[in-house]
């Protein structure tokens, strides 16, 4: 434990691939980082022939962009904002702030920021904004943070708790293409009875998921017959579209969040320390990958874990913390009628 704890404190010190190295001593996106590389504004120790793929060692390695060094230490003043999606928007960037796309208003925003998952086209509700790529990577893992919605069921007779198509949505249910998906939690949250003009009842669903693939609620409901109207997502993890002061985030509108939030955020996607604990893991992981290989970088590799004081072994140790830590907290989730 005090080994681990050790690596904690010095994440920025632990050998990384050289996108993630640009990534973190700049707001440089991906796409942004291929681009500098592919136009030679990078170099290490002098050398403009560079793989992506490399690997730099922060506490030997040199490395240069438009001929300034460029180090991860101090850290990058990152941003975290809270976005209210409207409808008819795709969550995407083009560069061009007139079309359907998310440009208008990440414009408006600091350099570097990009939406955490995405919401389609009709589906409407909150978005997390930053350009914090481990914490963005941390959500997405799967089962990692949970997501919540609020489903427009349009039915002849209202939906309750006991219908078999809600209760399937809390089971194992098999979509389309033969993959598993389950909510983790379901309540009632409203139900509007038809009107003269609408022959439907409208059944409001909240409903709580971990995972994040594709259109996955949209395709649990196809799965369980439920015939869905609108999908609004209103929570992720402890942020919602209620600010804490108590007021609702108006459609189209961002708020930054505050450092508190983004602390529990944090807390919640299992830890800020399990950057360098994935880190290490990749390392170990490559070594093991090619074990019988001499080339430079295993060498390095090998040589800094020596210089560590710990050996590639002890990496399975780190992701055992890692992975029951990530599982405590998504346990014991799956809860029939809870508070959304």
């Amino acid at each position: 434990l005090h080994q681990m704890q050790n690596f904690v404190m010095r994440a920025g010190e632990i050998p990384v691939l050289l996108k993630k190295y640009l990534a973190d001593c700049t707001y440089l996106k991906y796409n942004e980082i291929e681009n500098v590389l592919a136009d030679g504004r990078v170099a290490v120790n002098g050398s403009r022939k560079l793989s992506p793929k490399m690997m730099i060692f922060p506490q030997e390695d040199a490395v240069h962009l438009d001929d300034r060094q460029i180090s991860p230490d101090p850290p990058l003043k990152r941003s975290y904002f809270a976005f209210h999606k409207p409808a008819g928007f795709e969550s995407i960037l083009t560069g061009r702030s007139g079309d359907k796309s998310l440009d208008r208003w990440m414009m408006t925003l600091p350099q570097g920021i990009s939406n955490i998952g995405r919401l389609d086209k009709a589906t409407t509700g909150l978005l997390i904004l930053t350009n914090d790529g481990d914490l963005n990577h941390a959500i997405r893992i799967k089962g990692n943070v949970t997501k919540e919605y609020a489903l427009t069921l349009q039915e002849k007779q209202a939906i309750d708790l006991d219908d078999s198509r809600i209760q399937s949505l809390l089971q194992d249910v098999k979509l389309e293409d033969g993959s598993i998906a389950k909510a983790t939690s379901i309540s009632i949250a409203t139900v509007v009875p038809p009107t003269e003009r609408w022959g439907f009842t409208q059944t409001i669903v909240h409903l709580g998921i971990s995972e994040g693939s594709y259109h996955i609620v949209r395709r649990m409901c196809r799965a369980a017959h439920l015939r869905l109207a609108h999908l609004h997502r209103f929570r992720v993890g402890n942020i919602s579209l209620m600010a804490p002061d108590g007021t609702l985030l108006p459609e189209g509108s961002i708020r930054e969040l505050t450092s508190e939030e983004v602390e529990d955020l944090w807390r919640i996607a299992g830890g800020r320390d399990q950057i360098a604990m994935r880190r290490i893991s990749g390392l170990a992981g490559m070594l093991r990958r090619s074990e019988n290989t001499l080339d430079d970088t295993c060498v390095r590799i090998r040589r800094w874990f020596a210089e560590s004081n710990i050996t590639p072994d002890q990496c399975s140790f780190f992701e055992v913390i890692w992975f029951f830590r990530l599982s405590s907290l998504a346990g014991n989730r799956t809860r029939l009628n809870a508070p959304c």
